[in-house]
């Protein structure tokens, strides 16, 4: 059973706000931290290795991917950055190794590779991957960590790898790996939490996620992906601790704001989601997120109409968004005004004819609002469109209509 907070320990301002929209932050957040391990990864490799930076990064392909707002309306927070190593080369610089496309030669009894033997995996492995031969570069990295399987350099590069690849499970176990054979870090221990709870091990990202704070208790991203992990196991109190501790530590995130206004929000105190919702929505007024969460803070307490007003507030773009048009629609229909959501979906889905969701919600809406025949024609979209449930209410419709 979850209990009320302790006040004095959740933090207050003009309001306060979680990152989310209709939906949950966990998948989204993952997701990000993902992408950006990459970079981040990059660079603790470099300073393992002693300044031997291998190659280019290898998240290249996703170097373009932005911190954005999902469908879920939440907006992610990025993970630390690490500074290089004294004597560390610039990214894209390939230490004078042979760019032979052969495997490395790894023989030996060793179990952690000489800077010779490192340089020429990681050199093999980036000409591989530039050629575009993914299979043989995973070989490269596999037999390595096989033959040298206490070196932690080569263990965090294959864990690169694969996050990149999208084998987030295969990436666990080799962070642990690393972690288990190398010097302490926080970067590291973080990237094995995202990377646990990408796999579905969210008890395990909790206890690298605490690691990673007890290493570096200064960096308010540790707290708030450990809350994250929280409130998708359902530790709601443990998950106002953790946001306290971040927003001690960074006061001006909406990040943070928006995550304690959610979980108010679940734990069904709306005057205090409001709040939390109005702060992040402060300090980020362009994020039309903090407008959706504070919307359904204002619905929550039964307050359709400003909740309605606030979102009316969003350019024409933002509205057009999922999770705008959802918190509008339930405005408007505790306003009992069908006829104006079913107009709002028309139009998004005019803008957007080739998605089946907006297609099929549009029909429901024009459904409520009285009008069989633009009902059955949206529903008919949606169905060619391939929306799973638009057969069954195009039946309906029809049997309706006569």
């Amino acid at each position: 059973m979850t209990h009320k907070p302790d006040m004095d320990s959740v933090p207050r301002g003009i309001g306060g706000k979680k990152p989310g929209g209709q939906g949950s932050p966990q998948t989204a957040m993952v997701v990000v931290a993902l992408v950006a391990l990459v970079s981040i990864l990059a660079v603790v490799i470099a300073s393992l290795s002693g300044g031997a930076n291998p190659a280019q990064p290898m998240g290249e392909e996703l170097a373009e991917a932005e911190t954005e707002i999902g469908e879920t309306g939440v907006s992610q927070p990025a993970p630390p950055v690490i500074e290089p190593a004294p004597g560390a080369q610039p990214e894209g610089v390939v230490s004078g190794a042979a760019e032979s496309l052969e495997t490395p030669e790894l023989a030996g009894t060793a179990t952690v590779a000489t800077e010779d033997q490192r340089r020429a995996v990681l050199t093999s492995v980036q000409t591989l991957r530039t050629r575009g031969n993914m299979t043989q570069a995973r070989t490269v990295l596999a037999e390595a960590v096989v033959d040298y399987p206490d070196d932690p350099t080569l263990r965090l590069a294959f864990a690169e790898f694969l996050i990149e690849r999208g084998d987030a499970e295969a990436a666990a176990e080799q962070y642990e790996a690393a972690i288990s054979v190398g010097s302490p870090d926080p970067a590291v221990s973080f990237a094995a939490g995202v990377a646990s709870q990408a796999s579905g091990d969210t008890s395990r990202a909790l206890e690298h996620y605490w690691e990673a704070h007890r290493l570096d208790p200064t960096n308010p991203d540790y707290p708030l992906y450990r809350a994250q992990a929280e409130m998708s196991m359902g530790m709601l109190d443990e998950a106002v601790a953790s946001l306290s501790m971040a927003n001690r530590l960074e006061p001006d995130r909406a990040q943070v704001w928006g995550m304690m206004a959610e979980v108010a929000l679940r734990q069904n105190y709306a005057e205090i989601a409001l709040q939390h919702a109005g702060r992040a929505r402060d300090l980020e007024p362009r994020t039309s997120a903090w407008s959706v969460l504070q919307a359904r803070a204002l619905t929550r307490a039964a307050r359709p109409g400003e909740a309605l007003a606030v979102l009316e507030e969003l350019p024409r773009a933002s509205r057009m968004e999922k999770s705008v048009l959802r918190a509008m629609g339930e405005c408007l229909g505790m306003l009992r005004r069908p006829a104006d959501a079913a107009a709002l979906y028309v139009e998004a889905s005019e803008s957007m004819p080739s998605d089946p969701e907006l297609a099929h919600d549009a029909a429901v809406w024009i459904d409520r609002a009285g009008d069989s025949a633009g009902a059955i024609m949206f529903a008919e979209r949606a169905e060619s469109l391939g929306h799973p449930g638009a057969g069954a209410l195009l039946q309906r419709l029809r049997s309706d209509a006569g």
